[in-house]
């Protein structure tokens, strides 16, 4: 603890005469560079066109189409064929038949003749192939920027050169000084991808977006881009791939460029007086610091150490005065009252505190003495219950009664989500259905990978408010197998139809019926959503068939054997 001093006592032991000759006949220059650099990365952009990527390609493989009529009168030889609509406008133009035979069989001279051609340029396919060219601009856009993660550069160096005299001591000093703090946060990683791999692969995606045909002949026809605000047509507004869609489109009309935040701050420090004078006073510490090995404190007299001690207070109080000019009297007067009464108790307290940790030691000590105690009287008490609970008969039926519920409901669990595989959820047992959540539209009531229990009811049993789960035959649900809970019924020639919606989804699904309802949920649980995460790859559902067969064999051998051992030792008293 009185090491603190040591500073101090360079001052107090030092003659002050010495030290004015030193500052007197001091000089000195110093140079700073500073170089500072902070970057705050925003990586939600690459997040969210990752996410809606799938969707736009649903969309550019399921497209919008329209067909387009291209009417034209033309001479009877040159008409592809003759359909309806020549034989209405023929009738509507009479100057066109060229001859009535006696058969009554017309002859005309010319006929209206009707190309229909198929197009994919409609309203919904030029949004996403203005969205998909938007993509690309916002990501040349990103990637000009270079900003490949978040990071933090702090450099500073300094150099200093002081020459001064002391009589005819000559005195030099210079020095270097580096500090560096490098920090790169690696916030853009994401499933063991950097960003550059990540925006390399979303590029390679967008890619093959633009080499599918709907673009193609897009591009080829340089339709014109889709303008805020967009048109709300009823495609756009219920399929769920233009509902994402649309959320990326917002969100890249909506971004401000500057979401990025860098800070960068590079200069060079040679003309502040108050550095410059803290950079003289560490050449004069390290001068004392090394002029003290011949100092003999003894040698120095009362009225030569009271100087020093003067000397060295009013240069502190100097000091404390500049780098605090703004501070009032009164509250700079309290705060070196407070230090120095720290300073003056510093002993007494050091004092105190090894003392409370050499308390806390052994008090510490004692507790793991204590633990250790309580922890082999806990072991001899599960032994001793253990041992009880094998010579109980009745707890152990109970027991292993519990272990065969058990294994008998895994095994059920197994050869139920086995039925409804290969049978592809055309089986139920017990009216039963298992199936695992696959999306997140009923977050939060459900998550993704979660086993959910479905029962068949009747049709009249079914009410507004429950989750159902059916086979989806329209648009981007068509051939899905879907839970999401029922917000409409309706009636419609005597049938009722049947309208759900996702939790988090903006637009209800395509009505359904009675027919393509698998039942209705009735129940969910944490723990079997984890077993059927596990079980759902192929291989490992095999092997727990085969693990929990194994086990109820063990199981059943051993209580074979043990009832035969207790047979055996019955008789053995009974012949005795």
């Amino acid at each position: 603890m009185q090491d603190d001093l040591k500073i101090y006592n360079l001052y107090r032991n030092s003659d002050a005469s010495k030290v004015d000759k030193f500052d007197a006949s001091l000089k000195s220059s110093y140079s700073i560079a500073a170089n500072y650099e902070k970057i705050e990365a925003d990586f939600a952009w690459l997040d969210i066109m990752e996410d809606t990527i799938k969707y736009l390609d649903n969309i550019l493989r399921n497209p919008n189409r329209f067909i387009i009529n291209d009417e034209e009168v033309v001479n009877v030889e040159q008409a592809r064929r003759i359909t309806v609509e020549s034989i209405k406008h023929l009738a509507k133009h009479t100057n066109y038949i060229q001859e009535i035979e006696d058969n009554g069989d017309v002859r005309p001279s010319k006929v209206l003749n009707i190309n229909k051609d198929e197009s994919f340029n409609t309203y919904e396919n030029r949004l996403i192939y203005t969205l998909i060219n938007n993509m690309r601009t916002f990501i040349d856009f990103k990637e000009s920027k270079n900003i490949t993660a978040s990071s933090l550069k702090d450099e500073k160096k300094c150099e200093y050169t002081g020459v001064t005299k002391i009589g005819t001591e000559k005195i030099s000093y210079s020095f270097v000084l580096n500090a560096k703090t490098n920090v790169d946060k690696k916030d853009g990683f994401k499933n063991g991808m950097s960003v550059e791999q990540r925006i390399a692969r979303l590029k390679l995606r967008i890619s093959d977006l633009t080499n599918m045909p709907v673009y193609v002949a897009l591009a080829k026809e340089h339709v014109a881009k889709v303008i805020p605000p967009i048109k709300k047509t009823n495609l756009i507004l219920k399929n769920t791939n233009f509902q994402y869609a649309m959320k990326l489109w917002d969100f890249i009309q909506n971004y401000i460029k500057d979401e990025d935040t860098v800070i960068r701050d590079k200069r060079v420090i040679e003309e502040d007086v108050k550095l410059k004078e803290m950079l003289d006073d560490a050449f004069l510490l390290n001068y004392l610091a090394v002029s003290s090995i011949n100092n003999n404190e003894d040698e120095m007299d009362t009225q030569a150490r009271a100087e020093a001690v003067e000397s060295l207070t009013n240069k502190m109080i100097e000091k404390i005065v500049q780098l605090n000019a703004d501070l009032p009297v009164d509250k700079m007067l309290e705060s070196i009252g407070e230090k120095i009464a720290v300073v003056k108790n510093k002993k007494e307290a050091s004092l105190a505190e090894l003392e409370k940790k050499y308390n806390e030691r052994i008090q510490l000590f004692i507790d793991k003495i204590n633990e250790f105690s309580f922890r082999w009287c806990h072991m001899k008490k599960l032994k001793e219950l253990r041992d009880k609970i094998a010579n109980n008969k009745p707890l152990n039926i109970i027991l292993s009664i519990i272990k065969f519920i058990i294994y008998a409901f895994l095994v059920l669990l197994l050869i139920t989500i086995f039925v409804q595989k290969i049978s592809q959820n055309k089986k139920t047992i017990g009216g039963f259905m298992i199936f695992t959540v696959a999306s997140e539209s009923m977050v939060p009531e459900y998550n993704v990978g979660d086993i959910i229990f479905t029962k068949k009811v009747s049709e009249d049993e079914l009410k507004i408010g429950d989750n159902i789960t059916y086979l989806g035959s329209e648009g981007s649900v068509n051939g899905l197998v879907i839970t999401h809970k029922l917000v409409e019924i309706e009636e419609e020639n005597g049938q009722k139809i049947f309208t759900t919606k996702g939790l988090v989804n903006i637009i209800p699904d395509p009505p359904i019926v009675y027919g393509q309802i698998y039942g209705k949920v009735v129940y969910k649980t944490a723990i079997l959503s984890y077993i059927g995460r596990v079980i759902n790859n192929k291989y490992v559902y095999y092997i727990s068939f085969i693990v929990i067969g194994l086990i109820v064999s063990i199981e059943v051998v051993a209580a074979i054997f043990e009832s035969k051992r207790e047979d055996d030792a019955n008789g053995w008293k009974k012949e005795k």
